[in-house]
């Protein structure tokens, strides 16, 4: 969905076959895992982007005149907390929280969720040997988010993050509970 001659064929053909567009959901990623310090980190980013960021928006600008009744990102935990050699990854993702955001900002539907790893699917899962379970979500955990997304349980939250002890936090919560640690932590920094 990168290509976009190939979105607005797409949505066409959508538009041709059930008449409207009713939502959409945008879980498409690569991931190009580098080091920013061995050079190799550029080599991918653009792969990652476009999958994440570039169909997001193209998805976004050839919809704003539907009336569509969601528009659900699947954004990245990255995107808030970052992780080690996904620095276009998690970019990409905040891309997906501020379109979002902007969207919405706009009077058009739009959600962000930032997934922790999901146990049984994504990119994550074949990763499951090197990765502490306890970081994982399961897909029951993924049905029930998007079930109360659609269902509009979390009102009009922009930003939905859910972590890996399946709670979920709103984009204020997040930013207050950094806050709090950069405060301890420039609190210990100054005592030792």
């Amino acid at each position: 969905v990168s290509i976009e001659a190939e979105v607005v064929n797409m949505l066409e053909k959508c538009r041709s076959i059930a008449g409207h567009i009713d939502g959409i959901v945008h879980c498409a990623g690569v991931l190009r895992d580098a080091l920013i310090t061995n050079g190799k980190a550029a080599v991918g980013c653009l792969d990652v982007w476009n999958a994440k960021a570039l169909s997001a928006w193209h998805l976004h600008q050839h919809t704003k005149l539907d009336k569509l009744q969601f528009f659900v990102c699947f954004s990245s935990i990255t995107s808030a907390i970052g992780n080690i050699g996904q620095s276009a990854y998690g970019a990409a993702n905040r891309f997906l929280d501020a379109l979002m955001t902007e969207r919405q900002s706009k009077g058009l539907m739009g959600v962000s969720i930032r997934w922790p790893a999901v146990a049984e699917v994504g990119m994550a899962a074949s990763k499951s040997e090197v990765v502490d379970s306890k970081l994982f979500v399961s897909l029951q955990d993924v049905e029930v988010v998007l079930q109360n997304v659609f269902s509009s349980q979390y009102g009009d939250l922009k930003v939905i993050t859910l972590l890996p002890n399946r709670s979920i936090i709103s984009e204020s919560h997040l930013k207050q509970q950094f806050q709090l640690m950069e405060t301890d932590n420039s609190n210990f920094n100054r005592q030792s």
